[in-house]
């Protein structure tokens, strides 16, 4: 083969190869430009989940709680109302004392000691 014809082959060749070498390091920047993009995307999302997950906890911690507090007061309405139903019977000497006895009539500052007034 001449020599300006190896060469022209040579030159062409080479040529070539650059320009797939420019090609592969031009996609290799722009791969490593969406993995950037996409490590920025990846975090916030990230950040996104966990206050979301801090936010739930949250939330539940206040729903049992409230939970708690609606059982307890179901309970205490239910002993109440037992309470209401049951009958208050007094003993006999009492019910007879209070029917022969009038309750006080005096003024409350007169249950004290010390006068207050006159």
């Amino acid at each position: 083969m001449e020599r300006w014809r190896a060469n022209a082959m040579a030159t062409g060749t080479m040529g070539y190869l650059a320009q797939i070498y420019e090609m592969v390091r031009n996609d290799a920047a722009e791969l490593e430009q969406k993995t950037a993009a996409l490590d920025a995307k990846k975090s916030a999302v990230l950040s996104t989940v966990n206050r979301l997950l801090r936010f739930m906890s949250r939330v539940d911690a206040l729903t049992s709680r409230v939970e708690a507090l609606e059982a307890k007061r179901k309970a205490d309405e239910a002993a109440q109302r037992k309470l209401d139903e049951e009958p208050i019977e007094l003993p006999r000497d009492i019910a007879e004392y209070q029917t022969r006895t009038p309750p006080h009539t005096r003024r409350s500052y007169e249950w004290f000691p010390i006068r207050y007034h006159r």
